[in-house]
């Protein structure tokens, strides 16, 4: 009869110990790890034996006081730009619209970028100048706003009322009328300021 010829796997020997899992010290105290792999050389067969484990894992980095502290990561932003009106018209209100009198609603923008914190345990942290880094190591925070509403005040020219009637001759000295000089006089009645750079409403009275 047919039979299977037993064949026991075979590895190889093991790897080096791979590097620590935690090379650094942060708010988590749990300890690193390392790995150490071994491959599969024969292939077992029949009754032989399995083979056995081929990934061997174990604790480093126990006494994680005397590691340094783990670089700290935080978004930082530009000041914001002017505020433009442009972006929200459409093609035909540019033609119509005399770009140097544009107000109204708009939107501002500014850049934002992650950074890595320096260390104030470090010597000579004030030297360092916070560059900007991968924005995937800010992943686990919120970036701030780039892009927010704003507002240009419309400038607009005094608006007047149209002048009263002359009122009745007044003479300085109403006891003596005769032969006296007098005057008279109209008002109009401010109706809306001017703004901005459009300068002061004129008189009112004359």
């Amino acid at each position: 009869r047919a039979c299977l010829k037993p064949q026991d796997c075979q590895t190889s020997d093991w790897s080096s110990w791979g590097s620590c899992s935690k090379t650094c010290r942060s708010n988590d105290l749990s300890p690193g790890y390392r790995l150490r792999l071994r491959v599969m050389t024969q292939i077992p067969c029949g009754d032989g034996l399995p083979c056995p484990v081929l990934e061997e894992k174990e604790a480093c980095n126990i006494i994680g006081d005397l590691l340094p502290k783990c670089p700290r990561y935080m978004w930082r932003t530009t000041e914001w730009g002017e505020c433009r009106i442009l972006p929200l018209l459409s093609q035909q209100d540019r033609r119509q619209i005399n770009v140097s009198i544009l107000c109204g609603g708009g939107i501002q923008t500014r850049k934002t970028y992650c950074v890595q914190v320096p260390d104030d345990s470090a010597p000579h942290h004030r030297k360092e100048v916070s560059r900007p880094v991968n924005a995937l190591l800010c992943d686990g925070d919120e970036p701030p706003l780039a892009v927010q509403n704003c507002s240009i005040p419309c400038q607009h020219r005094c608006l007047l009322s149209q002048w009263s009637a002359w009122s009745a001759c007044l003479h300085e000295n109403c006891k003596d009328p005769q032969g006296k000089k007098g005057f008279r006089q109209r008002r109009r009645e401010l109706l809306w300021e001017s703004s901005g750079t459009l300068g002061t409403c004129p008189h009112l009275m004359e």
